[in-house]
């Protein structure tokens, strides 16, 4: 048998994933050095130039070095350069930053023609500044040019080399963690055109007067280049991504058609430079943004939620990213005015677009992509209104600068609530209610049979997703805990409730994905329902060693007691956690899910009640001192203003308390405060707790909307009242607040009775 040949040292480099990242990195590398080195080559004043007055001339904002020396002021404008040979008056189109700017050829032959001269001026062993100071005198000022210092060069160079160096190597990672990925090869190349195009660029924006009009032209050229296949690569993405559209003949002639019209640019066959680069752009752009809604339109007609999601969050971050470079550079420079916003800083859009399209490529958090897309809209929304709207009042003359902060505060002001409020529509669909969820989640927890309770736990399953397809899982197979797979498009559930673990496929119809907060929220339900699982065993478990009748009804008593503490102290938390204030901030993607600190309080509460066992009796004033602990830190989480003075209940707060009285006090105490959230849409709450008469009373106030007790249908919060107020062995009395706002509850004990109960 013939030897292997051994693969080729140099193929088995170019096809490690950490070579290709190595090469990336030194390929960045190399570009800066040889941009500081071209950026710092030509002659060197030691000023730092702004537009003067009106943008006439060139004023001096800061000198160092040469100019220093030679006595330049910072304030004074710069009118002319003279040398023996010539004297070359200046404007403010000498600091332009992007010759892009210039419509027309004659005036690009122009400035590049200027550069020329200005640098051949620079370039003389002395150079004379003709200075003019703030009441006119001129004066003139012999300067030797030196080389520039590194550590001079402007911060819009350094960004444009870190944009570019970062798109790179972000285009190659996600490269290499998906080689076989034709979107993810085009993305790559969409990284290499962003570091060409923004490498040349910082070269020519951080000149500090002029540059060799040869090499500035070139610069131009090669900034083109990038751009205009960077704007092809898009396209060819979105022609790959997320399933391949065309071959890669079909990318090819993308590349091509963009290639062929650069030459147009660079032969000065176009008219002008909206022809030559603007429009070729703006064009790219929008083919990228309908080719991703084509995409979008395929994997809808397949069935794809997860290539949906992908395409949604990808579509917006290139409608962002690239839309607010064009909106701030090519489309202001095609009206005719000079962008407000550098283009070297502009070219941050980019790097954002780019971590927004490396999740899409990469998939990595799929489940997710929709919950941060619509994040991305809601914030870009605002941004962009904003934005259009101060561009317009400052550039028409009509805003001076404090009214547009001004108008900033209010349009912040003013969005903040309106997108909460959106956000809460948007991600609360297809869901149900934290109200119907509790009701529902108790039945499955306390169904009479084994078969009812997972009958009914997969009915509960099925209604808050709506999945196409659900499928039992074999022992073998079946989790520990609650988990996502497939990108999102599947939850696998543990086996609980008397059900064997699930497999979760397509929610809401094949529409959606599962996300971070759906799998917080099933892995909630589960911790409940075993911890119910739990002490049914323990019930079945005596009942089979002979308690026989007896048993019978201390068990049909637990749980009917059981079922009223679930209601009082475990739904109340559980919603809390479920549904957080409308002030609060989305959860993040993957975090733990919403309020964690509630559930844990209602997974501890149910355990509890379940157990039917607490600490020894305690006295009243223990009991008060949680009750009020746990009522105010609920409500004001909520937004509420409470009010509950601390008593001094004197030698009655020794009253001891057994474990049921505190139990049925605390759960008084929450119930009460529950129907406040959820009923009063009240602002604020007092509480007053003293003893009277040999009497232990209280009486919990709120300023909202009130409602008739013996006009209301009976639900489960107020006869639940009056059991835990019997339970204390008094009673409740609910009226009216004053002036017919408002409810007030009464509760009255008498001391004598729970001492003796205790």
């Amino acid at each position: 048998m013939p030897t292997p040949t051994p693969a080729s040292p140099l193929r088995a480099l170019r096809l490690a994933p950490g070579a290709r990242l190595a090469a990336a990195v030194a390929v960045c590398l190399v570009s800066a050095v040889l941009c500081v080195w071209l950026a710092a080559s030509p002659p060197w004043l030691g000023i730092t130039f702004d537009a003067g007055p009106g943008g006439a001339v060139p004023r001096v904002a800061a000198v160092a070095g040469p100019a220093a020396q030679a006595g330049v002021r910072r304030g004074e404008t710069l009118v002319a350069l003279q040398t023996a040979a010539a004297r070359t008056p200046l404007d403010s189109l000498d600091l332009l930053e992007e010759p892009d700017f210039l419509d027309t050829w004659p005036a690009m032959d122009a400035f590049f023609a200027r550069q020329t001269r200005l640098t051949a001026q620079l370039g003389a062993p002395a150079v004379g500044l003709a200075l003019r100071d703030a009441g006119g005198a001129e004066r003139v000022v012999t300067v030797a040019p030196g080389r520039r210092p590194v550590s001079t060069l402007p911060l819009v160079f350094w960004a444009q080399l870190v944009f570019g160096a970062t798109g790179c190597v972000i285009g190659v990672w996600v490269w290499t963690l998906r080689p076989a990925d034709p979107g993810a090869r085009v993305y790559a190349v969409t990284g290499a055109c962003f570091l060409v195009f923004a490498h040349a660029a910082s070269i020519y924006s951080a000149r500090e007067l002029a540059l060799p009009g040869g090499l500035f032209r070139a610069l131009s050229g090669v900034n083109h280049l990038g751009a205009d296949l960077f704007g092809a690569a898009l396209c060819a993405l979105f022609l790959s991504f997320p399933r391949p559209a065309v071959g890669a003949r079909g990318r090819a002639l993308v590349f091509a058609a963009a290639f062929l019209w650069w030459l147009l640019d660079v032969t000065r066959v176009a008219p002008d430079q909206n022809w030559a680069s603007r429009y070729l752009v703006m064009t790219e752009m929008l083919a990228a943004l309908a080719l991703a809604l084509w995409q979008s339109w395929r994997a809808r007609r397949a069935g794809d939620p997860a290539a949906r999601a992908m395409l949604r969050w990808s579509g917006w971050s290139v409608a962002l990213g690239c839309g607010a470079f064009i909106g701030l550079t090519q489309a202001v420079s095609a009206a005719g005015r000079i962008p407000p916003l550098p283009q070297g800083y502009a070219f941050g859009f980019f790097v954002l677009m780019y971590a927004g399209l490396a999740l899409a490529v990469a998939r990595t958090r799929v489940f997710d992509l929709d919950l941060w897309a619509l994040r991305l809209l809601g914030w870009g929304l605002g941004i962009a209104t904003f934005t259009a709207l101060a561009l317009y009042l400052v550039g028409a003359g009509q805003a001076p600068a404090l009214q547009v902060i001004g108008l900033a505060l209010l349009v912040a002001l003013a969005w903040a609530p309106m997108r909460r409020l959106v956000w809460s529509r948007l991600t609360r669909r297809g869901t149900l209610p934290p109200e119907e969820l509790v009701e529902r989640v108790l039945p499955v927890a306390f169904a009479a049979s084994d078969a009812e309770r997972g009958a009914r736990w997969q009915a509960l399953l099925g209604a808050l997703f709506d999945p196409l397809h659900v499928a039992a899982l074999p022992d073998g197979a079946a989790p520990t805990e609650a988990a996502l797979a497939d990108d999102g498009l599947a939850l696998v559930v543990p086996a609980v409730a008397s059900s064997p673990a699930l497999r979760l496929g397509h929610p809401w119809g094949g529409r959606r994905l599962f996300a971070g907060r759906h799998l917080a929220l099933v892995r909630t339900l589960v911790r409940l329902l075993h911890a119910a699982d739990e002490r049914r065993r323990a019930y079945e478990v005596a009942f089979e060693r002979g308690l026989q009748q007896g048993v019978q009804r201390g068990t049909l008593g637990e749980r009917t007691r059981i079922a009223r503490d679930l209601h009082d102290a475990v739904s109340s938390p559980l919603l809390a956690g479920l549904a957080p204030p409308a002030a609060a901030p989305a959860t993040p993607a993957g975090a733990a899910g919403p309020g964690p600190d509630e559930i844990r309080r209602a997974v501890q509460q149910m355990r509890t009640i379940v157990s039917g066992t607490a600490a020894d009796p305690a006295p009243l004033a223990d009991a008060v001192a949680d009750a009020r602990y746990d009522a105010v830190r609920r409500l004001r989480a909520a937004g509420l203003v409470v009010e509950w003075p601390l008593a001094d209940l004197g030698p009655a707060g020794e009253t001891a308390l057994g474990p049921e009285a505190r139990q049925a006090f605390a759960a008084f105490c929450q119930e009460a405060v529950t129907n406040i959230l959820r009923h009063a849409a009240a602002r604020h709450v007092t509480c007053v707790v003293r003893t009277a008469d040999d009497a232990f009373r209280v009486e919990i106030a709120d300023d909202g909307v009130g409602f008739d007790p013996d006009a209301t249908p009976a639900g489960q919060g107020l006869p639940n009242l009056h059991a835990r107020a019997a339970t204390l062995g008094g009673r409740v009395r609910i009226a009216r607040g004053a002036g017919d706002r408002g409810t007030v509850v009464h509760l009255d004990v008498p001391l004598a009775a729970r001492e003796a109960a205790a």
